[in-house]
């Protein structure tokens, strides 16, 4: 049976409430203090995601496309790389919108892929 993408929030995305919500509705999320990796560089956050199989999501967008880019360049993988803007959304609305794409997009389908999340 397909999964849904596991997902690590870095630590600019790592709203409290926002995790509390999809792990209350029984999706595999954690973050970087879950994980004790607050201070930890973009590409520390993305080995991490990466090791675990879990899709990393930021609103650090330019660093981890450019991230993404110069993985897939160097032959290495990772279990996909969700993007939001930050200013662009409300709390509520960004636990709808992850809610809808984890439901919408099977583990597999998103594997060394970046998405940019509608808010």
């Amino acid at each position: 049976m397909p999964s849904s993408p596991s997902l690590y929030f870095d630590e600019d995305a790592s709203e409290s409430s926002v995790v509390t919500a999809l792990k209350s509705s029984k999706f595999d999320v954690i973050s970087t203090y879950d994980k004790q990796m607050t201070g930890a560089s973009d590409i520390e956050q993305l080995k991490l995601a990466a090791s675990e199989e879990r899709m990393l999501f930021s609103f650090n967008a330019r660093d981890f496309r450019r991230l993404h880019e110069k993985w897939l360049e160097e032959g290495k993988e990772h279990y996909g790389i969700l993007l939001a803007q930050q200013q662009k959304s409300t709390t509520k609305k960004l636990i709808r919108n992850v809610k809808r794409f984890l439901e919408e997009y099977e583990k597999d389908y998103v594997r060394n892929n970046i998405f940019y999340l509608q808010v």
